[in-house]
């Protein structure tokens, strides 16, 4: 390994692993990617329908849900917006229903009760500058069987129209978030300097995903189509964004 290191004439490259998934240099290093696939890849554009209703996130102390079609007709035939992919879990406690869809009309603020996941989903579209969001256990009114029924033959139009998928890979739950802490392992090698001396360099590997341990996200059926549907996936584990 040391001879390896030592012998070659090729530079060293590495980025900083930052533990704090929301840091600043993450959401610049997100930025850039999206970039990138802005300039370079044309396939990714476009979105020819939206879903029935969408999050606005742009205000973050007034999210408000709303209906598409009052969107269009002010102008909006191509708006940009995120879907979020996410495993339930256990949490039902904030749901659009057709008690609470007026008011997540109205506005509202993303309290300590809510799901951790789509807290963290908001704080991620809206600093990548993206203003509108679908989550569907609050964009499909879930009492209601037709415009479940509706909602969901749209789904594959819903994602593949998005602008990018968040993907909460790690979490088997909405209550835990998709912006865990991050647990790393290191190996230790010593490097020879070509100078004289030498250097210990750490590199950190996945943990339990090492041996490809499963990820609870795409145990679902449905994050198959979500994940191959949507023209951009961003995927947030324990130990990575990628």
């Amino acid at each position: 390994m040391t001879d390896f290191f030592y012998n070659s004439p090729a530079e060293v490259k590495y980025t900083v692993i930052h533990r704090d998934p929301l840091s600043e240099p993450l959401r610049l290093q997100m930025l850039s990617w999206l970039k990138l696939c802005d300039k370079g890849h044309g396939c990714c554009e476009g979105n020819a329908s939206l879903p029935s209703r969408l999050l606005d996130i742009r205000d973050l102390n007034c999210i408000t849900l709303r209906e598409s079609a009052n969107m269009q007709r002010h102008g909006g035939s191509n708006l940009r917006y995120a879907t979020l992919s996410h495993c339930w879990g256990s949490s039902r406690n904030f749901l659009a229903t057709r008690e609470t869809v007026f008011k997540l009309m109205r506005g509202f603020r993303f309290s300590e009760e809510a799901p951790k996941t789509f807290s963290d989903a908001v704080h991620v579209a809206h600093g990548l500058g993206i203003p509108y969001l679908w989550i569907d256990p609050l964009c499909i009114i879930q009492d209601d069987v037709s415009d479940w029924d509706a909602e969901a033959s749209r789904m594959a139009d819903v994602y593949s129209n998005s602008y990018l998928t968040i993907a909460a890979a790690s979490s088997d739950d909405d209550r835990k978030g998709l912006l865990q802490p991050r647990s790393f392992q290191y190996a230790t090698i010593k490097l020879n300097s070509p100078v004289g001396g030498s250097m210990l360099a750490s590199f950190s590997w996945e943990g339990n995903r090492l041996f490809g341990g499963p990820i609870p996200l795409f145990q679902r059926g449905w994050v198959l189509q979500e994940q191959f549907l949507s023209p951009r996936n961003m995927i947030f584990s324990d130990e990575k964004v990628h």
